[in-house]
């Protein structure tokens, strides 16, 4: 019970810096560099002030790392797609088509808007999960920080 009251206590004094931080991913509408930048720069200078800021803005940087992998995996993604329908032509003896091309770009574009308004409801969801004293929650994140702290306290072990 006092862990949890102390929880509340920290989440209303910080309750303005979370919301901060949660919009500060929308940074990716000005300028793709303040997507991570942004919620970087408030992660760092805070999370040494509290649990719940920390936490916060692990979870965040998380998200982003994850959401910038998917990013940059889809138009490789695209591409191996578009190469192998490619091959297929080729090898079938078949002409070439543009319509590869015009099937495989409309895709890539349509992924993406749909990852952005993904990342645009996480805001949303989050902004009001923080207003109703919930914990966020990112999704899909993959925990990199656990697994960095994880790795050093398994190194330190060993030596």
């Amino acid at each position: 019970m006092v862990a949890h009251v102390s929880r509340d206590r920290q989440l209303q004094a910080h309750k303005w810096y979370l919301h901060l931080m949660n919009v500060s991913m929308l940074g990716i509408l000005l300028n793709p560099l303040l997507w991570i930048l942004l919620p970087a720069i408030f992660w760092f200078s805070k999370k040494d002030s509290s649990s719940i800021v920390n936490l916060t803005g692990e979870k965040i940087i998380d998200f982003q790392i994850t959401m910038i992998v998917l990013i940059f995996s889809i138009p490789v993604l695209a591409s191996w797609m578009w190469e192998s329908t490619l091959f297929y032509n080729i090898i079938s003896n078949t002409l070439f088509s543009h319509q590869q091309v015009n099937r495989t770009m409309p895709i890539m574009s349509r992924l993406m808007i749909v990852l952005h308004l993904w990342n645009f409801f996480m805001v949303s969801w989050n902004a009001w999960r923080i207003q109703n004293n919930l914990e966020v929650n990112y999704f899909p994140g993959i925990p990199f920080f656990r697994f960095i702290v994880w790795i050093r306290t398994s190194a330190l072990t060993r030596d």
